[in-house]
């Protein structure tokens, strides 16, 4: 019963994850891609 609970609530974890990522993901676009280049370039650098 405990089981069918949990996994029944992560559906609608992820959909709010979803929604939230939807919403703000141009926001963060530019911070994602930063990242993504630095761990990309780090080491080449060093």
């Amino acid at each position: 019963m405990l089981w069918r609970s949990m996994a029944g609530g992560w559906p609608i974890a992820i959909g709010i994850a979803a929604m939230l990522l939807h919403a703000v993901r141009y926001e963060l676009l530019p911070f994602v891609v930063a990242i993504i280049v630095g761990f990309v370039l780090d080491p080449p650098i060093q």
